[in-house]
């Protein structure tokens, strides 16, 4: 279950490449931000949830040890933490699909919402 840990980092990442890609189809693309953000608090409370059974969980990315590799560290508070971003997400997402005019979606502002979490 060590991939629950670099999934918040990487989801929003390939969301905001994917809709960059789909710039021209709005509808599309909004689809896209709202299924990554429901994906985002699934994810999130995934890792809360397996650090509260496992306790901390610790990966070291590209297996590389700790004073040249990148760890990541996910405890109880950092997992609150990104539950806490995935639902900041989901609202800001379900708020700028119902009440931002055409104008501002075309500017892509889903994808920087991704960026941004």
């Amino acid at each position: 279950m060590t991939w629950l840990i670099i999934s918040p980092i990487i989801l929003p990442i390939l969301a905001g490449v994917i809709g960059l890609a789909l710039r021209p189809y709005r509808w599309i693309q909004q689809a896209a931000s709202l299924a990554a953000a429901i994906a985002h608090v699934g994810i999130a409370f995934g890792l809360l949830w397996t650090v509260w059974q496992r306790g901390i969980q610790v990966e070291q990315v590209g297996g590389w040890p700790a004073p040249f590799g990148i760890t990541l560290v996910a405890d109880h508070l950092s997992a609150a933490m990104v539950m806490i971003t995935g639902i900041m997400l989901l609202a800001t997402v379900v708020y700028a699909a119902c009440d931002i005019d055409e104008e501002a979606l075309v500017k892509d502002i889903h994808p920087a919402l991704q960026a941004l979490s």
